[in-house]
């Protein structure tokens, strides 16, 4: 009955369930459906918290001539987000286009940790294409108050805060973690140098990468770290921060300091390439701006 007077353009999109609360709600989450936005509970109650949410939307919004009027026009207010929208706010559903938009990150994440400035900007835009080229838009959820009610609307997201967004996803992608040995691979291949391992025994002045680092040597790198970080802080190009922290290894070597590590599961130490030493230098720099757990959970 309900399919025949179904116009014959719509009846593809549409398909009946049959069985118990349980079956059907089983059935449509196979379609990306969530239980919790069905309008019926198991005792075939009406959860009409969804339609008054938009009711009350729309009578906030709505002129006596039933067009949307906004008191903000030139913020965008959508009443209701499309299956394939990316949505930021709270208690949002992992549905949709907040389940494209990983997928791309991910896909993604590795070459963008290696790109310059110039390519992650043309991948951020070719994630914003491919989602939009889906039907897809960026909303963000915003809570509207009138005559002492909060509603619940969505915020068309402007394209720079979009892109500062999947910037921002990008850099919070967690991704494996690389043992040090493969790293230092990776840097001598990069500079044409061999990869073999030369072992050496720790001396005095040498900086150790490992958990006890009660070398003197370490103790030196704290000590210029500490003594540099206000240049470093001030310091406006990268190229500068670089230089700063070329120093430090660079003193460390005069003295001469090596900088050593364990490769994984032996005892032994090698020495690691500048550049290496260079970068954990800048972590170092990184780290000193940063209130440690204990000093901050005194304050």
């Amino acid at each position: 009955g309900a399919l025949a007077i179904t116009p014959v353009k719509l009846r593809t999109r549409f398909k009946l369930h049959h069985g118990s609360h349980m079956e059907c709600q089983y059935r449509l989450t196979t379609y990306g459906i969530p239980r919790e936005i069905l309008p019926l509970t198991e005792c075939d109650e009406a959860i009409l918290e969804y339609h008054l949410s938009w009711y009350n939307s729309r009578l906030l919004g709505e002129g006596s001539d039933g067009y949307v009027r906004w008191a903000d026009s030139s913020i965008d207010q959508i009443n209701e987000p499309r299956p394939h929208d990316v949505l930021f706010g709270k208690r949002i559903n992992r549905d949709g286009g907040n389940r494209t938009l990983p997928s791309h990150i991910q896909a993604l994440s590795t070459e963008y940790e290696c790109a310059n400035k110039t390519r992650k900007f043309e991948m951020v835009e070719q994630v914003i294409n491919d989602i939009q080229s889906s039907g897809g838009r960026f909303l963000v959820q915003e809570d509207v108050i009138r005559d002492d009610t909060t509603f619940t609307t969505w915020r068309l997201l402007r394209l720079d805060e979009v892109r500062g967004r999947i910037h921002q996803a990008f850099r919070n992608h967690r991704r494996p973690r690389v043992a040090l040995h493969e790293q230092l691979a990776t840097i001598a291949a990069t500079k044409g140098t061999p990869s073999a391992s030369v072992f050496v025994e720790p001396g005095p002045n040498d900086v150790l990468f490992c958990r006890k680092r009660s070398n003197t040597g370490n103790k030196r790198v704290r000590q210029l770290v500490g003594a540099l970080s206000d240049d470093y802080d001030s310091a406006a190009t990268k190229a500068r921060k670089r230089q700063i922290a070329n120093s430090v290894v660079e003193e460390i070597q005069n003295t001469g300091g090596r900088f050593l590590m364990q490769p994984d599961g032996t005892d032994r130490w090698e020495e690691v390439p500048n550049e290496f030493a260079r970068n954990k230098s800048i972590k170092h720099f990184q780290n000193q701006r940063r209130p440690s757990k204990s000093s901050a959970s005194k304050s």
